[in-house]
Order: C-alpha cells, then structure tokens, then sequence
C-alpha cells in the first residue's frame, strides 16, 4: 500500500512539472490607451436630434466633450453621454478618461 501511494505521488508530482514546465509564460499586456466611441444613430444626424453615445467599458468614468459646441452639444443624462445636434456642420465628439486615455467619434455631419 506505501509503494502504491509512493507511485501515484510521484505520478502526479510528473505531471504537474511537467504541465507547469511546458506551458509557456503569460506576456503582461499593457493597457490600450484608446476610448471607443461612436453614435447609436451613426454619424449623420439632423438638427435638433439627438443620439446616445457609446462610450468604451462600463464602469469607467469619463469627460465628453464637443470641439464645436454650437454644432453638436454634449449632454450627460443620468449615466449615459447624448449628442444633441445645433446647427449644420460638423464637429467631434470626444471622450477621455482619467488615465489619458481618449477617443474621438467620426465627424458627426448635421444636415
């Protein structure tokens, strides 16, 4: 019965090095330094619409802001980010969190 249990701890001891061994180490990724954004309503809007943003995770807190806010206006409601189309043009739309982290939608066209 010792010799039985002498095997099967060296059985597993085997196969745990050697499973620990041949599986290759894990590189560590670095942060994506991009936001994702865009429009639930593309990036044509008419004015005086409005269209949610999709902003990057959940979870994370961010700054949105327009570079032309008499075109496109940007609104926070509730948790979520809404571009509220002003006047023909266009303008983007960017998002930026606290790490520096940013990303800017496609022009936003107001026709």
């Amino acid at each position: 019965m010792t010799n039985m249990k002498k095997r099967i701890a060296a059985t597993l001891t085997v196969a745990i090095l050697t499973t620990v061994l041949t599986v290759p180490a894990m590189a560590t990724e670095t942060p994506d330094k991009s936001v994702r954004v865009s429009s639930y309503k593309g990036s044509t809007l008419e004015v005086g619409e409005r269209s949610g943003l999709i902003i990057g995770t959940s979870g994370t807190d961010y700054t949105v802001t327009s570079s032309d806010s008499d075109t496109v206006a940007v609104e926070r409601v509730l948790t979520f980010w809404v571009a509220v189309a002003k006047a023909e043009g266009t303008a983007e739309v960017t998002a930026s969190n606290s790490v520096g982290a940013f990303g800017t939608v496609i022009p936003i066209l107001l026709i």
